[in-house]
C-alpha cells in the first residue's frame, strides 16, 4: 500500500496487484506459497494440484486488513509447477469467442504433462494459438513452468 500511495481515503484508487510468490528450499524440497488472486498449479504423477490464492489483491481493498494465507507443500523429483498471469485464462476465442478458462488451462497442462517440458512448451503455445485464432491477443499471457 505504501508503494502504491495508497491511504485508503474514499476518493483514491484502488489498484491493486494480482500475483503469486513462492519460495523454494532445495534442501528439504518444500514450496512455501501465497498468492493474491492467482493460485498456482502443480502436476503431480500426472494429476494437477492446486493452491488456491486469497480472493484478494495486494493493495487497498474491502478486506485489506486480513493477511494473506501461507501455504507450504511438498514437492518430488519430477513434479511440474506452474504460475501464470490471467491471460491466458481470460483469452476469448474457440467456436463462439468464449473465454479460455482456468478449467481448460487445468486440462490443457495436465494432458501434456507426459511431454518433456520443452515438448510441453510447445504444446500449451499451440492451443492458445489455436484457441485465439484470428482474435486479437486481449491481455499479457505468462505461464511459467518448472520442472523439479
Amino acid at each position: 500500500m505504501e508503494v502504491l500511495k495508497q491511504t485508503g481515503k474514499q476518493d483514491e484508487v484502488k489498484n491493486g496487484l494480482d500475483i503469486s510468490i513462492c519460495i523454494y528450499d532445495d534442501k528439504s524440497k518444500v514450496l512455501e506459497y501465497s498468492g493474491a488472486h492467482n493460485p498456482i498449479y502443480i502436476i503431480k504423477e500426472g494429476s494437477l494440484v492446486e493452491l488456491k490464492a486469497d480472493r484478494m489483491p495486494v493493495g487497498i481493498h474491502d478486506n485489506y486488513q486480513n493477511p494473506f494465507t501461507y501455504q507450504r507443500y511438498n514437492l518430488n523429483d519430477g513434479d511440474r509447477l506452474f504460475l501464470f498471469s490471467d491471460g491466458y485464462a481470460d483469452q476469448f476465442g474457440g467456436e463462439f469467442n468464449k473465454k479460455f478458462r482456468y478449467s481448460r488451462l487445468q486440462e490443457v497442462l495436465t494432458e501434456s504433462s507426459k511431454l518433456p517440458i520443452n515438448e510441453q512448451k510447445l504444446y500449451i503455445e499451440k492451443c492458445f494459438n489455436d484457441w485465439i485464432g484470428n482474435n486479437e491477443q486481449v491481455d499479457d499471457v505468462l505461464i511459467l513452468g518448472i520442472q523439479f
